[in-house]
């Protein structure tokens, strides 16, 4: 899986567009089944710190606590059955990510609150 980012001098930016590249390459993280049959684990998806994400089908509200290592977030059904919100993925700014489960492509705005990213398929 690849994904196309925009270029950026901006180090946060660079930080994050590199996670993501280690994300598409399965080296760094597990996100295996995001549908939410299992749990898992994504390390440093902003470079600073490492979170559990677990049942990512959506049966239950899930806390990703300092996704951006500075706030706290609830992702509810990321099954992508549905369309969810996720106010402040970077502590900045709200997105909406929309069918976590790979199915379709999805739109993540600004998720380091500065650039826009198309992530697809996410599942596999």
């Amino acid at each position: 899986m690849e994904l196309e980012l925009p270029a950026t001098s901006n180090s946060s930016t660079a930080d994050l567009i590199l996670e993501l590249d280690k994300v598409a390459s399965e080296n760094s993280h597990t996100m295996d089944n995001l549908d939410g049959e299992n749990s898992h684990t994504m390390d440093n998806l902003d470079g600073e710190n490492s979170h559990t994400m677990d049942n990512l089908d959506g049966e239950n509200s899930h806390t990703m606590g300092n996704l951006d290592g500075e706030n706290s977030h609830t992702m509810d059904n990321l099954d992508g059955e549905n369309s969810h919100t996720m106010d402040n993925l970077d502590g900045e700014n709200s997105h909406t990510m929309d069918n976590l489960d790979g199915e379709n492509s999805h739109t993540m705005d600004n998720l380091d609150g500065e650039n826009s990213h198309t992530m697809d398929n996410l599942d596999g």
